[in-house]
């Protein structure tokens, strides 16, 4: 099986073109006094001169397709991934459907009649949308894999002397760059066809459950005060439209990492830690793209989200203090046996709690500030003994207090022990079936097919003026609808 790379086919493009121009040439100098013949030395020439530039710009224009793409927020992997979904859900709808009239007819053959005759609609819709679908695969499929040999290939067509495959060399190189720039666009034309349609019958609630969610890859740090990090624990993702849990680890450099094939999907978090039995909630909501960073620190991860937990401080080598009423934290010393901090407390009573393994165990002393109060419990998280120490101690406003605590004892946890899943599931939505949802869903399937042909439609549309740009006398289109 011979397969020809973009370099070999615009090498053969350079080459048939030197043919076209010398071809030209040739007419023009051969002593044949046949106009028709004649007039075809100029075209031949600027035909030739023509594939030599598209030739030498192929880079660009295949650079400009994917910019024009990339600003829809989109890959053509995510549009795949969006289609496979839909007609996931669709075929599964199809198959229950199918059961069920398959049951009614087992019980009586005159309603299922009676009922096949109203499912007629229904039915032609599902074939509507699995087409519909289908399509946009296998489009996104070719370009994803041949966009570059198909744009090299539409060059060659349109080197070919007399014009021999121009039409068809620019239809295929308009289609290559247009399909490619065009199709990322899939998702928020769906979603921009939908909110205008359902916009007068709907309410703003049901149109979040219309939202179209994109995943990303993302990972951060997580910061305790004075710039100290965990070496393990469990960070939690709750997606507020969703209603969703998604659980990640911490790894050992206090970092989580969200990298496909798992990825988040875009809305508004909550977001909270588990770190040995105390749930650290991070201050305020985190909306997914608008507070993720673009850095590309992390070839599989181009977002960052770093978080920072106030009032808690990591100590080696796997403790943490939190501290109520203290502001200015300084960690002095952080060994696995001793831990200095020096804080200054808000008010006049500082409360302060030690998270430790249960097989570790502290002492702590104060300088500055006496302790009034202590306790010590005891309990089991995710399948390890926590000691968790609280004190109470009383300072000066202003006057900062220097806190000792003496670790004994094995303070490591095995972290990759720990118990944890990767999704909590959904909470269960208790509002039933009503009429605006039965309308809903009969506007969706509907209205989906008749989008997604529409954006095809408009994309064949663009193709042949692209094509006709190109040099095309007339173009064809590359799929018919």
């Amino acid at each position: 099986m011979v397969v020809l790379s973009p370099s070999a086919l615009l090498l053969l493009a350079t080459q048939i073109s030197v043919l076209t121009y010398h071809v030209g040439v040739l007419i023009y100098l051969a002593p044949i006094p046949i106009r028709s013949l004649k007039r075809w030395a100029p075209l031949l020439i600027q035909d030739s001169i023509w594939a030599v530039i598209l030739a030498l710009s192929f880079s660009a224009l295949l650079y400009l397709s994917d910019l024009i793409a990339s600003w829809s927020g989109y890959t053509l992997q995510d549009v795949v991934l969006y289609a496979k979904s839909r007609m996931s859900a669709i075929l599964t709808a199809q198959f229950i459907l199918k059961m069920f009239m398959m049951m009614t007819s087992i019980f009586a053959s005159a309603f299922n009649k009676f009922f096949s005759f109203f499912l007629i609609p229904l039915t032609l819709n599902f074939y509507a949308l699995i087409s519909a679908f289908t399509v946009v695969i296998i489009i996104a499929g070719i370009v994803m894999s041949t966009k570059a040999a198909l744009a090299a290939l539409g060059i060659v067509l349109m080197s070919l002397p007399f014009r021999l495959g121009r039409n068809a060399g620019a239809s295929l190189l308009a289609f290559s760059l247009v399909a490619n720039a065009m199709l990322p666009y899939l998702p928020i034309w769906i979603s921009f066809f939908y909110q205008g349609l359902i916009q007068g019958y709907t309410n703003v609630h049901e149109l979040n459950h219309v939202s179209l969610y994109k995943t990303y890859d993302l990972w951060g740090t997580i910061y305790g005060e004075a710039g100290t990090y965990p070496h393990g624990g469990l960070i939690f993702f709750n997606n507020t439209n969703l209603r969703t849990t998604f659980i990640f680890r911490i790894r050992q450099d206090g970092s989580y990492y969200i990298i496909y094939p798992e990825g988040i999907p875009n809305g508004t978090y909550i977001i909270y830690i588990e770190y040995l039995g105390a749930k650290i909630v991070n201050q305020g909501f985190i909306n997914i793209p608008r507070d993720l960073r673009l850095t590309y620190d992390l070839d599989e991860a181009p977002y960052r989200l770093d978080i920072h937990l106030k009032d808690y401080v990591f100590l080696n080598p796997d403790v943490v203090l939190f501290s109520q009423d203290c502001s200015s934290v300084r960690v002095n010393k952080n060994t696995d046996s001793l831990s200095v901090i020096t804080c200054t407390p808000s008010t006049n009573y500082v409360h302060i709690e030690l998270y430790v393994p249960g097989t570790c165990s502290v002492e702590f002393k104060t300088k500055g500030g006496d302790v009034y109060t202590s306790a010590l419990f005891y309990k089991r998280w995710r399948g390890i003994g926590v000691r968790i120490y609280k004190f109470g101690v009383y300072g000066g406003v202003g006057y900062p207090i220097t806190i000792e605590i003496t670790k004994k004892g094995t303070c490591y946890v095995n972290w990759d022990k720990i118990i944890a899943g990767k999704i909590i599931q959904q909470t269960p939505n208790n509002e039933g079936l009503n009429f605006s949802t039965l309308m809903y869903l009969i506007v969706y399937m509907t209205a989906l097919p008749m989008a997604v042909f529409s954006f095809l439609t408009i994309m064949s549309l663009v193709v042949v003026s692209v094509a006709r740009a190109l040099g095309a006398s007339y173009s064809r289109i590359i799929f018919e609808l």
